[in-house]
């Protein structure tokens, strides 16, 4: 694929059911697609850096306005979209913001596009927190970099998800013809909790302000699309008992991780991942005939070091990725089972949703073209 952008392109090959070069039975394809880039214009997108206590005129950093309780908004790792922090209003009780300058000045010819990531979850204890817990976001301005900053037009109003659902993308664009009476002045981004004693904390992630020469919101690209690969029989789970691995994930922005693999996944067995050889043709019934009690437990005693599907899950949690787990179809097609494949493909998903661990779920489906 080739990426154009001021003349310069940028080019991608892929191919499908390859491995780790196109092989000539492999379908490949190349593109060039020439791309426009808009400037955010906020500083520490992803909040990765910290408040600033320094509210001078050239300052272009996050600040808390309006909260009684300071410690109640603050940077955190505890849910992350990308990167290691994000922002939580995590005060229940009282309501406050936060708010930017930024270094734009208000062209009525133009328009201004706000997007952010939010995320509703960890639920109050209180019975008396029962509020939506939901968001504002508005556009201040003032003629002086610096300020005071004077409220100017609401971008979005009680914009919220559904709680435990994981991450949203919330987007607004306002155009410059609404603030033409302010011509010139200098803009602050604002995002305010909405209500006091409300019933879960708040997280925001991946701020973006855009001034765009035309209503059309950016075309996003999904943060799915930056990803690993964990190959279960070369991860041992000891590997990442310290913690190391995790971090570094999370540092990488690494927003989906496939399991078991991809070619892995036609010799699979999620259901006894500890057969002699990963590329193991499980239901040939030469070797089916060869499991008895005994020998499975010598193959789980020989072959227990591989990384689980559930420490794959736990992972998917710790790191923030949506998992892409394989189904293998091609036991069943290479044995005539076909309908014992997709029993085995639904009693894992019925498994995902009993632990109702993660909302997002990817399946990826594997059947030999051979």
């Amino acid at each position: 694929m080739g990426l154009r952008s001021n003349g310069i392109v940028y080019t991608i090959g892929f191919c499908l059911f390859g491995g780790a070069a196109c092989e000539p039975t492999s379908y490949a394809a190349e593109h060039t697609i020439e791309l426009q880039f808009n400037e955010n214009s906020i500083h520490d997108s992803g909040f990765e850096g910290e408040f600033s206590n320094d509210l001078a005129a050239t300052t272009s950093r996050w600040f808390r306005a309006g909260e009684s309780n300071e410690a109640g908004i603050q940077f955190t790792g505890a849910h992350t979209l990308s990167g290691s922090q994000s922002v939580v209003f995590g005060d229940y009780t009282n309501n406050g913001s936060i708010a930017q300058n930024v270094d734009l000045q208000i062209d009525p010819t133009k328009h201004y596009h706000l997007s952010f990531w939010i995320r509703v979850d960890d639920s109050s204890e209180d019975d008396a927190h029962t509020s939506e817990s939901s968001l504002q976001a508005a556009l201040y301005s003032a003629p002086e970099k610096g300020g005071p900053y004077i409220h100017r037009v609401d971008l979005l109003e009680n914009a919220t998800v559904p709680a435990g659902a994981g991450w949203e993308r919330m987007e607004a664009t306002v155009s410059g013809t609404d603030l033409d009476s302010h011509d010139g002045e200098y803009l602050q981004l604002r995002l305010s909790k909405v209500n006091e004693n409300s019933s879960h904390k708040i997280y925001i992630d991946n701020v973006s302000l855009i001034e765009k020469e035309t209503a059309k919101a950016p075309h996003p690209i999904s943060r799915l699309v930056v990803g690993g690969n964990l190959v279960y029989d070369h991860e041992p789970e000891s590997t990442w008992e310290d913690g190391t691995k995790i971090e570094l994930m999370k540092h990488l922005g690494m927003s989906n991780l496939r399991y078991p693999e991809g070619g892995q996944t036609r010799f699979w067995d999620w259901e006894f991942p500890y057969h002699d050889h990963p590329y193991r043709n499980f239901w040939d019934p030469a070797y089916e005939a060869t499991l008895t009690e005994q020998r499975k437990a010598e193959l789980k005693e020989q072959n227990g070091y591989r990384l689980s599907l559930d420490r794959f899950l736990e992972i998917c949690e710790e790191t923030g990725a949506v998992p892409l787990i394989g189904i293998n179809m091609t036991q069943g097609w290479k044995y005539d089972r076909l309908q014992d494949s997709v029993d085995k493909a639904v009693r894992l998903v019925q498994l995902r949703k009993r632990q109702n661990r993660r909302p997002s779920l990817l399946l990826s489906v594997q059947r030999s073209r051979q």
